[in-house]
């Protein structure tokens, strides 16, 4: 118990949310009394929980989802009801401010740098976060499946094939270099999105997982990830190329066209191409898009790595062969991670920039696991350390980056509840502190700061765009 929470402003909002969204239900037959308990009683639950177990994760997270579910049904009632449409809008809204700001409060920040302050901008923000992990943990939630036993044996066995092969000592020798590709072997069609044309590239990815690699055999079962897909928008045949890698869940153009800047991009004259990572968008495994690349199943998360750095390269091979002289890459949390492995892999890149690099899988899988995930894992001697040592193979931090260091750059936000500066500030350091803006801001909302978009263009206009 947390009496200090108990005075807190946050706590009487949630508390207040809640109670309304029952009472509203209370006397309206079952149907109404159901539906008003999904926002009433995940505001209730947190309110108890920021009181009983402060700092834990699901507190915010589950009080976020109900107050952005109780916003979205107050909204029809405004239209019945007008006065209690308004009040319990007002409510709610409240309520998923106050989730932000407690979500915010353990955001773990490096040394050096300093949370944001705490305002009503803020809480929405971090409340975006913090509904979107709610529903991430429903949909495809870190070890969900309690499968730790296999997954154990998998990584130990993985271990000691790594060491055999020289791939710890060596992680970049770990990822084959891709063949070539060729015109003849890339097929496009065009298609638009929200009356916006582009065209639809794909061709036969050619990945094969390592043999020899445990969970190589279930990977390789994974039909729909053996055709790479990308989104294409040109316009110049002169201008540079910049290739944009998007984050888990999406793969898809509307939306990665609107989150990975392609406005802004398209308006500075480059020429984009979107690739679709592994199990995301036409490759995804099921109708939830990314499911099983960050899941746990560390196996697969080293294989769908490795087969989106080599189809990416591929990419690039293919633009090398059209002739093309300058290629960027951006990419955002997922992407951002992936365009730095690509970053050690791959010469003659103009610029690589990092936008929010989830670079450490481990230490985040440990930190969105719940603490009945993190034991059950402990039991079976799954640990954070050997965790660690089994992705060095797909780390960036485990290997040194082939772009000149002054067209280095990294962004990332202060109260990011998805990729916390703390795992931002080791590539940084492992960078050589490159040129890096820190946004007062959240994950899913940081497209809405200015200064992110005045540093993302003055770093493509510098290293890109430059004939230098």
């Amino acid at each position: 118990m947390s009496y200090a929470n108990l005075r807190r402003i946050e706590f009487w909002l949630l508390l207040i949310g809640g109670l309304a969204w029952m009472d509203a239900g209370a006397g309206n037959g079952l149907v109404s009394l159901l539906l008003a308990a999904l926002p009433g009683a995940a505001m209730l639950t947190a309110a108890i929980g920021f009181a009983m177990f402060p700092g834990v994760h699901g507190v915010a997270r589950t009080g976020a989802l109900g107050a952005l579910i109780g916003m979205l049904f107050a909204v029809p009632l405004l239209l019945a009801e007008p006065a209690v449409g308004l009040g319990l809008l007002a409510v709610s809204a409240a309520g998923f401010v106050a989730c932000g700001l407690i979500g915010a409060e353990v955001v773990p920040v490096p040394p050096g740098l300093e949370s944001p302050p705490r305002t009503a901008r803020l809480g929405a923000e971090v409340g975006a976060d913090e509904a979107i992990l709610a529903v991430a943990s429903i949909t495809m939630g870190t070890f969900a499946k309690g499968e730790q036993t296999r997954i154990a044996s998998e990584v130990e066995r993985a271990l000691e094939c790594f060491e055999d092969q020289g791939w710890l000592k060596n992680p970049a020798s770990f990822q084959e270099a891709p063949p070539g590709l060729e015109t003849g072997e890339v097929d496009f069609r065009d298609a638009s999105v929200s009356r916006r044309p582009y065209e639809v590239m794909s061709f036969d990815s050619g990945f094969t997982p390592r043999q020899e690699v445990p969970g190589s055999q279930r990977y390789a079962g994974y039909a729909p990830c053996r055709r790479a897909y990308a989104w294409v928008l040109r316009g110049d045949e002169n201008a540079p190329w910049l290739i944009n890698v998007h984050g888990l869940g999406m793969g898809v153009p509307w939306l990665d066209f609107k989150l990975l800047q392609a406005d802004l991009l398209r308006g500075l004259g480059l020429n984009l191409v979107f690739p679709v990572l592994p199990l995301h968008g036409p490759r995804a495994l099921s109708a939830v898009s990314g499911r099983g690349y960050l899941t746990g199943e560390l196996m697969d998360t080293i294989h769908a790595e490795s087969q989106a750095i080599w189809d990416i390269r591929r990419v690039i091979s293919w633009l090398w062969g059209q002739g093309v002289d300058r290629i960027g890459l951006h990419g955002v949390s997922l992407g951002g991670y992936t365009v730095s492995l690509v970053a050690a892999l791959e010469e003659g890149l103009r610029c690589a920039v990092a936008g929010i690099p989830a670079v450490d899988p481990a230490w985040l899988l440990s930190w969105h696991s719940s603490a009945d995930a993190r034991q059950a894992c402990e039991v079976e001697g799954l640990t954070l350390e050997n965790m660690t040592e089994v992705l060095r193979v797909i780390s960036p931090l485990a290997m040194d980056p082939l772009v000149p260091g002054a067209h280095r750059y990294i962004y990332a936000g202060l109260a990011d509840r998805f990729v916390p500066p703390v795992v931002v500030e080791r590539l940084y350091e492992h960078w050589g502190q490159p040129k890096t803006h820190w946004y007062p801001g959240a994950h899913v909302t940081g497209v809405t700061h200015p200064g992110l978009i005045d540093f993302l263009t003055e770093a493509l206009q510098t290293s890109l765009l430059s004939s230098d």
